[in-house]
């Protein structure tokens, strides 16, 4: 029997001014406490994974509106290092961003992209295929799940099936670098990866697919999602692209046509870029790296979300978000202190007052005891 136990805070403080003349936002908090366990039973080839959420924040109300604070919690059968089998609740094959822990991110929270599009996590059965050609290497990930997404007591025929497949040309990434933003690892020669995912979700009842509102129509759900990142020797590009189709995704009831029941399609593109400066390397005594970083992202409702009027959450909205990032990394992604300068543009200025500006900051800290 193995046990390793891991404790993640991430706290952060924010600040965003509208242009126009709604006030101003202030908000101090911990945004994710996360509390995790994994290891081995019987034999090294069975393992397990669970991981629970403490702060407020960071908690999901369930159907009965109890506070759920179950994230993953997986039973795995390894193969080899690089092949397994699992069923259980964990993240979904879908985009890369998404796939990559929080804690692991360059900037204090992912791309707008990612937060609407997302297919997150879900209850079911998922596998992993990975296997070379001498420096070619290649990943298959594949999820039969329900569909339904995280805190559901009942499901049905009706499931979600996802696949995913990533290529590195250049071989594999030093310490899974394709699999944390940020090239902390300073690779000695150019590293690439290229993935594709594909998920539909048959029948679901959720606006989101895995997540979102509750419908009493259900809808099929079709999520696309293509991404590249490359690094080498502190440089790192990434760049992702999402699109979520519905047929006849706006549902009118009959008594309150006022309000109707929205499942969110759409598409987006986002790319990032940054560069590490590490004090070593500079011939400094300290070991941390400094890294400075810049995104932009774009979204764009489908047409008929434009014809519905647009709320303060501009998920409604044609967006864009430019930011520029500051990260001083104490121990890599465990420890680090990270500021953000956001601003957020309405394309065009459908209701120009939800344009707005404004900075993070967030500290990070992770504990791992073995």
């Amino acid at each position: 029997f193995g046990l390793n136990s891991r404790l993640r805070l991430q706290n952060y403080a924010s600040y965003f001014s509208y242009e126009g003349s709604y006030p101003d936002e202030y908000e101090i908090a911990v945004r994710r406490c996360r509390l995790s366990f994994n290891g081995f039973f019987i034999n090294p080839h069975f393992n397990y994974y669970l991981q629970v959420s403490l702060a407020p924040e960071d908690l999901l109300i369930d159907d009965n509106y109890v506070y759920n604070i179950l994230r993953d919690a997986m039973l795995y059968y390894k193969f080899n290092e690089s092949s397994y089998i699992g069923i259980g609740q964990t993240k979904l094959p879908g985009n890369r961003q998404n796939m990559i822990s929080s804690g692991r991110q360059q900037f204090a929270e992912r791309s707008i992209i990612s937060n609407r599009y997302n297919i997150d996590r879900d209850f079911g059965i998922m596998g992993n295929y990975s296997n070379n050609f001498e420096s070619f290497y290649y990943n298959i990930k594949a999820a039969i799940s329900t569909g339904e997404g995280r805190a559901v007591f009942f499901s049905d025929e009706n499931l979600a099936y996802t696949g995913r497949i990533e290529l590195l040309p250049f071989g594999e990434f030093t310490n899974g670098g394709d699999f944390f933003e940020g090239d902390l690892e300073f690779e000695q020669n150019p590293k690439l990866s290229v993935g594709a995912s594909y998920s539909r979700n048959f029948k679901t009842n959720k606006t989101f697919g895995q997540r979102g509102e509750h419908s009493y129509e259900p809808r099929d759900i079709t999520s696309i999602f293509a991404d590249v990142l490359f690094k080498h020797n502190g440089l790192s590009f990434f760049a992702e692209y999402a699109q979520k189709m519905v047929k006849d995704p706006v549902i009118y009831p009959e008594i309150l046509w006022e309000n109707p029941l929205i499942f969110y399609t759409g598409q987006g593109i986002s790319a990032q870029i940054g560069y590490i400066l590490s004090f070593e390397r500079l011939g400094r005594v300290q070991t941390s790296d400094f890294e400075i970083s810049a995104r932009a992202s774009y979204v764009r409702p489908d047409k008929y979300m434009k014809d519905i009027k647009p709320d303060m959450t501009g998920y409604k909205n044609e967006q864009m978000n430019y930011t520029l990032g500051f990260t001083q990394y104490i121990r890599k992604h465990r420890s680090k202190i990270q500021l953000n300068l956001h601003y957020f543009s309405n394309i065009p200025p459908q209701i120009p007052s939800i344009n707005k500006y404004g900075a993070v900051i967030q500290l990070e800290m992770d504990v791992l005891r073995m």
